[in-house]
């Protein structure tokens, strides 16, 4: 019975000693076991609690007890990664961006809409499909055959409540044109 408490048991960083006690004793009431002739202990916990990156778990032992019997039971749960947060969503489809538009040769028929597709393809590329990424104001300064031109692109990411400027200002030069 206990197993059976454990196996369907979901562990969180929330988890602790008191909580899976309580679960063990109602199972116990419910199943119509009297404390008095079956105890049941939970021991002491070792829990590493789980982030948006990586697991956590959740380690210990029961001692069940019933008159001079006695009898042990495992505990060994998974804490499932956290869901990432907006800013670390937003953070990674920044990194997704700017290593987009380093990979970008840019020109004097360059667009907003060029570049809105370049990071629309990356960032479904890279599996990102909750945030939002958009190419806003676009200054161009054409290449001649003078000097080098440029643009600048003022791209906003968000996501919920997050709203970060991914690559404020992006420059990306112009080459020279050899004719005008």
């Amino acid at each position: 019975m206990v197993e059976d408490v454990l196996n369907k048991m979901t562990a969180s960083n929330d988890t602790t000693k008191e909580s899976i006690q309580e679960a063990v004793n109602q199972a116990l009431t419910d199943a119509g076991i009297n404390s008095d002739e079956v105890t049941v202990t939970v021991g002491d916990l070792s829990k590493i609690e789980a982030t948006s990156s990586t697991e956590g778990s959740v380690k210990g032992s029961i001692t069940i007890s019933s008159g001079s019997a006695q009898d042990g039971v495992t505990i060994e749960k998974t804490i499932a990664k956290l869901p990432k947060t907006d800013a670390e969503k937003v953070s990674e489809a920044n990194k997704v961006v700017e290593e987009a538009l380093a990979g970008v040769t840019v020109t004097n028929d360059t667009t907003r809409e060029n570049l809105q597709d370049v990071i629309d393809a990356a960032l479904q590329k890279a599996g990102i499909t909750d945030v939002t990424v958009t190419v806003g104001d676009l200054n161009k300064t054409p290449a001649t055959s003078g000097g080098a031109g440029s643009v600048i692109a003022n791209i906003s990411v968000s996501c919920g409540s997050t709203t970060e400027n991914a690559v404020s200002y992006t420059h990306l030069t112009l080459p020279t044109t050899p004719y005008v």
